[in-house]
Protein backbone atom coordinates (compact mmCIF):
# COMPACT_ATOMS: atom_id res chain seq x y z
CA UNK A 1 0.00 0.00 0.00
CA UNK A 2 1.43 3.43 -0.73
CA UNK A 3 1.12 6.26 2.07
CA UNK A 4 -0.44 9.38 1.07
CA UNK A 5 2.29 11.92 1.49
CA UNK A 6 1.26 14.62 4.13
CA UNK A 7 2.34 17.56 5.85
CA UNK A 8 1.75 20.33 8.85
CA UNK A 9 1.28 23.90 9.47
CA UNK A 10 1.38 24.95 12.78
CA UNK A 11 1.94 28.82 13.97
CA UNK A 12 2.19 30.72 17.14
CA UNK A 13 1.14 34.44 17.02
CA UNK A 14 3.82 35.99 19.56
CA UNK A 15 7.30 34.37 20.59
CA UNK A 16 6.97 34.51 24.79
CA UNK A 17 7.35 31.48 26.26
CA UNK A 18 4.52 30.25 26.61
CA UNK A 19 4.13 30.21 23.04
CA UNK A 20 7.31 28.36 22.45
CA UNK A 21 6.08 25.95 24.73
CA UNK A 22 2.86 25.51 22.46
CA UNK A 23 4.72 25.68 19.00
CA UNK A 24 6.80 22.47 20.69
CA UNK A 25 3.63 21.02 21.49
CA UNK A 26 1.56 21.39 18.32
CA UNK A 27 4.88 20.05 16.26
CA UNK A 28 4.69 16.82 18.72
CA UNK A 29 0.78 17.11 18.48
CA UNK A 30 1.01 16.70 14.56
CA UNK A 31 3.99 13.80 14.77
CA UNK A 32 1.31 12.11 16.50
CA UNK A 33 -1.61 12.54 14.53
CA UNK A 34 0.28 11.36 11.81
CA UNK A 35 1.67 8.57 12.97
CA UNK A 36 -2.10 7.07 14.52
CA UNK A 37 -3.00 7.22 10.58
CA UNK A 38 -1.53 4.52 8.53
CA UNK A 39 -2.00 5.72 5.43
CA UNK A 40 -0.27 8.74 6.21
CA UNK A 41 3.25 9.78 5.89
CA UNK A 42 4.64 12.93 7.55
CA UNK A 43 7.24 14.53 5.01
CA UNK A 44 7.40 17.90 6.33
CA UNK A 45 5.64 20.11 9.26
CA UNK A 46 6.02 23.69 8.00
CA UNK A 47 6.28 26.35 11.17
CA UNK A 48 5.88 30.34 11.99
CA UNK A 49 6.55 31.48 14.84
CA UNK A 50 5.71 34.96 16.30
CA UNK A 51 3.42 35.76 13.47
CA UNK A 52 -0.39 36.48 12.97
CA UNK A 53 -2.57 34.93 11.08
CA UNK A 54 -4.46 37.98 9.56
CA UNK A 55 -2.05 38.41 6.86
CA UNK A 56 -0.04 35.76 4.68
CA UNK A 57 3.18 38.31 3.32
CA UNK A 58 5.39 37.69 6.26
CA UNK A 59 4.68 33.91 6.99
CA UNK A 60 7.54 32.07 4.94
CA UNK A 61 6.35 28.76 6.52
CA UNK A 62 3.22 29.28 4.57
CA UNK A 63 3.72 30.45 1.89
CA UNK A 64 6.79 27.87 1.13
CA UNK A 65 3.89 25.16 2.02
CA UNK A 66 1.80 26.64 -0.40
CA UNK A 67 4.13 26.21 -3.49
CA UNK A 68 5.17 23.00 -2.30
CA UNK A 69 1.55 22.22 -2.63
CA UNK A 70 1.97 23.51 -6.33
CA UNK A 71 0.19 27.08 -6.37
CA UNK A 72 2.03 30.00 -7.02
CA UNK A 73 1.78 33.56 -5.17
CA UNK A 74 2.37 37.18 -5.82
CA UNK A 75 2.94 39.71 -3.03
CA UNK A 76 1.11 42.77 -4.67
CA UNK A 77 1.00 45.70 -2.36
CA UNK A 78 1.52 43.81 0.93
CA UNK A 79 -1.49 41.40 -0.01
CA UNK A 80 -1.36 37.60 -1.25
CA UNK A 81 -2.49 36.54 -4.53
CA UNK A 82 -2.45 32.96 -5.02
CA UNK A 83 -2.73 31.14 -8.09
CA UNK A 84 -3.05 27.80 -10.04
CA UNK A 85 0.60 26.23 -11.16
CA UNK A 86 -0.04 24.24 -14.23
CA UNK A 87 3.57 22.97 -14.18
CA UNK A 88 4.30 22.20 -10.93
CA UNK A 89 2.92 18.66 -8.88
CA UNK A 90 2.61 19.10 -5.22
CA UNK A 91 5.09 17.42 -3.06
CA UNK A 92 2.13 16.21 -0.87
CA UNK A 93 -1.44 15.52 -0.89
CA UNK A 94 -2.89 17.06 2.71
CA UNK A 95 -1.77 19.37 4.77
CA UNK A 96 -2.78 19.00 8.71
CA UNK A 97 -3.61 22.00 10.67
CA UNK A 98 -4.58 21.84 14.02
CA UNK A 99 -7.99 24.24 13.58
CA UNK A 100 -8.87 27.05 11.49
CA UNK A 101 -7.48 29.73 13.34
CA UNK A 102 -3.67 28.69 12.80
CA UNK A 103 -4.54 28.08 9.56
CA UNK A 104 -5.43 31.57 8.64
CA UNK A 105 -7.66 34.51 9.78
CA UNK A 106 -8.03 36.12 6.33
CA UNK A 107 -10.83 36.47 4.19
CA UNK A 108 -8.48 36.10 1.15
CA UNK A 109 -7.75 32.15 2.40
CA UNK A 110 -10.57 31.07 0.06
CA UNK A 111 -9.19 31.23 -2.96
CA UNK A 112 -5.92 29.85 -1.26
CA UNK A 113 -8.09 26.69 -0.74
CA UNK A 114 -9.64 26.78 -3.59
CA UNK A 115 -6.23 26.55 -5.73
CA UNK A 116 -5.02 23.68 -3.42
CA UNK A 117 -8.26 21.89 -4.09
CA UNK A 118 -7.56 22.49 -7.80
CA UNK A 119 -4.39 20.59 -7.20
CA UNK A 120 -5.25 17.55 -5.49
CA UNK A 121 -4.47 19.18 -1.89
CA UNK A 122 -7.09 18.77 1.39
CA UNK A 123 -6.44 20.61 3.73
CA UNK A 124 -7.58 18.26 7.48
CA UNK A 125 -8.45 20.56 10.23
CA UNK A 126 -8.21 18.52 13.13
CA UNK A 127 -9.49 19.96 16.02
CA UNK A 128 -12.75 20.25 13.96
CA UNK A 129 -13.29 16.79 12.66
CA UNK A 130 -13.02 19.06 8.94
CA UNK A 131 -11.75 18.97 5.89
CA UNK A 132 -11.81 20.67 2.21
CA UNK A 133 -12.10 17.67 0.41
CA UNK A 134 -15.53 17.09 1.72
CA UNK A 135 -17.94 20.45 -0.14
CA UNK A 136 -20.24 20.15 2.61
CA UNK A 137 -17.14 21.69 5.11
CA UNK A 138 -15.93 24.35 3.08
Amino acid sequence: MEKIPVVAYCRVSTDSKDQENSFENQRSYFENEASKIEQYNLVKIYADKGLSATSFNKRKEFLEMIYDAGVDYEIKNGNVDFNYSRTREPKFKRILVTNLSRFSRDIYVVKCVRELKRKGVYIDFLSEGKTTENDKDD
